[in-house]
C-alpha cells in the first residue's frame, strides 16, 4: 500500500490511504460492528465468493472467501444470513480443493505456528509492525479452523 501511496504522492493525488481495520479479522469486524442493525440487515446481501456469478449469483460456499465469510460468521455468534445460502453447505465430505487447501494450511499453522506458516509472506511489513500482522493472520487461520472443526473437516 505503501507504493500506491507512493504512486498517489508523485501524481499529486491528495489523498492518504488509512486502514484502520487492518488489525481485525472479518469475524472480529462483525463481531464489534457498532451499528448492529445497519449490519443485520446489509451483511446478508453482501458478496464474498470468488465464484458468485458463475453460481448464478449464489455463493458456492466452498471457496476461500466463502469460507472466510462463513468462519466470521462463526466468531461473531451470528446467524448467517447469506442470500440464497450456499451451494454447497455441508463442508465435511467436500471434494473442493479449496476446502483441502485451508485444511492442509490450518494444520500447517497450528503445528509449526505462525511465523513459519506466514513466512516471507508478510515481507512487506516493517519489523515494527511485522507482530500486528503475523496477530492477525493467526486470528484469521483460527476462525478458519473453527469453521473447518465445527464442520468435522478436521
Amino acid at each position: 500500500m505503501s507504493a500506491i501511496q507512493a504512486i498517489w504522492d508523485a501524481v499529486g493525488i491528495p489523498a492518504r490511504l488509512v486502514f484502520p481495520y487492518r488489525d481485525r479479522t472479518k469475524g472480529e469486524l462483525l463481531r464489534k460492528c457498532a451499528d448492529r442493525k445497519n449490519l443485520a440487515s446489509l451483511v446478508g446481501s453482501s458478496t464474498s465468493c470468488g465464484k458468485f456469478q458463475r453460481h448464478n449469483l449464489t455463493h458456492c460456499g466452498e471457496c476461500i472467501p466463502c469460507l472466510v465469510r462463513r468462519a466470521a460468521f462463526l466468531k461473531a455468534k451470528m446467524r448467517d444470513t447469506t442470500t440464497k445460502g450456499y451451494l454447497r453447505d455441508k463442508l465435511a465430505h467436500s471434494e473442493s480443493k479449496d476446502v483441502a487447501a485451508a485444511a492442509a494450511s490450518y494444520l500447517r499453522y497450528r503445528d509449526e505456528g505462525i511465523r513459519r506458516f506466514a513466512g516471507g509472506s508478510l515481507s512487506f511489513a516493517s519489523h515494527s509492525d511485522r507482530g500486528q500482522y503475523e496477530s492477525v493472520v493467526a486470528d484469521g487461520m483460527d476462525e478458519l479452523g473453527e469453521l473447518l472443526s465445527s464442520h468435522g473437516v478436521i
